[in-house]
């Protein structure tokens, strides 16, 4: 009796234990990854890409190249500010504020984008309404990129330029997630 408590403590701290949660989440990335790899997925993937307009692919690859970069990717104890002295000290001086907040964006802008995908894809999982919604958007999007390669789009006898369109579907998903 003694024996199996003290086997169900250790299973325990091991659940609180940084490795094992690492371990366990290095698992399910690998297991996702060799689920999309045998779902086809990719090759769909670069399918809709090999489609894209030439304006909209060089776009794509500028903001990959420039901005989703490993090394943009701050460790979790910088992010987070452990080992600090002082990591959570707020500034009086809105100059000085407006300097570090200033700073932080831009050097953590890609861990900020982590976490907000991160947090996107919590609140699909758990409204599951918001997928239906992201398709029709996602639907959207595909035909104004479709519709306007030329340049324009001629809508009710008038002539809309991209930019038009872009601030049209902004509106409607302001409104749409709502």
């Amino acid at each position: 009796m003694s024996n199996d408590l003290t086997t169900q403590n250790s299973d325990d701290a091991g659940a609180s234990n940084p490795l094992a949660i690492l371990n366990a989440a290095t698992k399910i990335a690998d297991a996702a990854k060799e689920k999309w790899n045998s779902s086809g997925a990719a090759q769909y993937v670069k399918a809709a890409t090999d489609n894209l307009p030439e304006g909209t692919r060089d776009v794509i690859g500028n903001v990959q190249r420039s901005i989703f970069r490993r090394e943009n990717l701050r460790s979790f104890s910088v992010y987070t500010g452990f080992g600090e002295e002082r990591p959570f000290y707020f500034e009086r001086s809105p100059d000085l504020l407006i300097d570090r907040i200033r700073h932080n964006l831009t050097y953590f802008f890609l861990n900020y984008g982590v976490l907000t995908v991160f947090l996107f894809i919590l609140s699909v999982i758990t409204n599951p309404a918001t997928l239906i919604k992201l398709a029709i958007i996602a639907l959207m999007w595909v035909y104004v990129v479709k519709m306007t390669e030329s340049g324009s789009i001629v809508i009710a006898g008038e002539s809309c330029v991209l930019s038009t369109l872009i601030l049209i579907q902004f509106h409607f998903m302001l409104t749409v997630s709502v």
